[in-house]
């Protein structure tokens, strides 16, 4: 429990404020985070340690950091054109 209130929630909470926006630093400090979570419960509880781990494993799942964050990703070839629609 100590864990958790002292690294846990902390990293959980700075990781989340890091998440937000599309800035792949931002993206970068809230992994940081993360691991450090998952660094600090590791020692303590193993089962606490796996639930950053999974938060880890969905985050990047989900695509943060990675080349949608940049805005630089190419258009969906299935998104019409306003000259398409006439």
């Amino acid at each position: 429990m100590q864990a958790w209130l002292i690294g846990g929630i902390p990293a959980l909470v700075f990781a989340l404020i890091a998440f937000v926006g599309r800035s792949p630093w931002r993206s970068l400090l809230g992994y940081l985070f993360l691991a450090a979570g998952f660094v600090i419960l590791a020692q303590a509880d193993r089962a606490s340690a796996a639930l950053f781990a999974i938060i880890i494993a969905l985050s990047l799942a989900a695509g943060r950091g990675g080349s949608m964050e940049t805005g630089s990703s190419e258009p969906s070839p299935w998104a019409s054109s306003p000259s398409a629609d006439n």
